[in-house]
């Protein structure tokens, strides 16, 4: 059976296959402190926010942005945080839980670069990342009804889908040692 939380020091991850493009909408992920959120009263929705702690990371492509809405302790702010990033370029969008209620929202683009954007601070008592998921809002006007797609919902340590920049190095410094290598040969200093 798959984990439904996120533990503290992992992420929650998914790849994006979104085009840039005017389509209305937002997708990406989701964390909150409950999988059974109440039931809304209003064609919007947002009267229902209030009631839990969460937070969405999503992609919104006719703006070029990702977006951070967060309900914390019985405030929603929508648009609370974000990167501008073109749809296109986002290979994995990513939620860090850091602990003790804090979490870390970025992605990774499409060259395997990680972008941080927000750290979001929770009640240290909230039960926030007890539930994770996906997270739509989609519209369709003028019969604009694709967005892309998502795929390989997946919990892990961040370690383990981003390279640490120390290896980076290393390898670079290996490398320039091979490539001076013929020519102190070719100089009898080795």
């Amino acid at each position: 059976m798959r984990p439904t939380a996120l533990p503290v020091g992992d992420a929650l991850t998914v790849n994006t296959s979104i085009p840039v493009s005017d389509t209305l909408g937002d997708i990406g992920l989701a964390i909150s402190s409950t999988a059974t959120p109440p039931a809304t009263g209003s064609a919007n929705g947002y009267d229902t926010w209030y009631k839990f702690d969460s937070a969405s990371w999503s992609l919104r492509p006719s703006q070029s942005v990702i977006l951070l809405n967060t309900s914390i302790s019985g405030t929603f702010t929508p648009y609370a945080g974000g990167l501008a990033a073109p749809a296109n370029t986002v290979g994995e969008l990513y939620i860090e839980n850091i602990g003790g209620g804090l979490f870390t929202f970025g992605y990774i683009d499409t060259s395997d670069v990680l972008h941080e954007s927000d750290t979001v601070q929770f009640s240290g008592t909230s039960t926030i990342g007890d539930a994770i998921g996906v997270f739509g809002d989609l519209n369709d006007f003028g019969g604009r009804a694709s967005l892309g797609s998502l795929s390989d919902l997946t919990i892990e340590p961040i370690s383990a889908f981003v390279p640490e920049p120390s290896a980076f190095a290393l390898a670079g410094a290996g490398l320039g040692l091979i490539g001076l290598l013929p020519l102190m040969r070719r100089r009898g200093k080795v």
